[in-house]
């Protein structure tokens, strides 16, 4: 399952995490293949910063998005750019 993660974090270019732990919590922090210098840049010329899709597993194949409550007015923000 990884491999689509690490698929997901370069096509999206998103840093992924994972969280998980029947009696420990643990995580998997999976990132995109193009890092440090390679990072692309914005229209102002600065280096992007990722941005997170954080995810919770349950039990053995179940997976829970750990968004913030606030999320959809992030993605309007993104959206419209106010």
């Amino acid at each position: 399952m990884v491999c689509v993660f690490r698929a997901i974090a370069n096509v999206l270019h998103v840093r992924i995490v994972i969280y998980r732990g029947e009696t420990a919590l643990s995580f998997t922090e999976v990132l995109p293949s193009i890092m440090g210098p390679d990072l692309p840049v914005d229209g102002t010329g600065q280096k992007e910063s990722l941005q997170d899709i954080t995810l919770g597993h349950l039990a053995e194949a179940h997976y829970v998005s750990l968004r913030k409550t606030d999320w959809k007015d992030t993605l309007m923000k993104g959206m419209f750019f106010y």
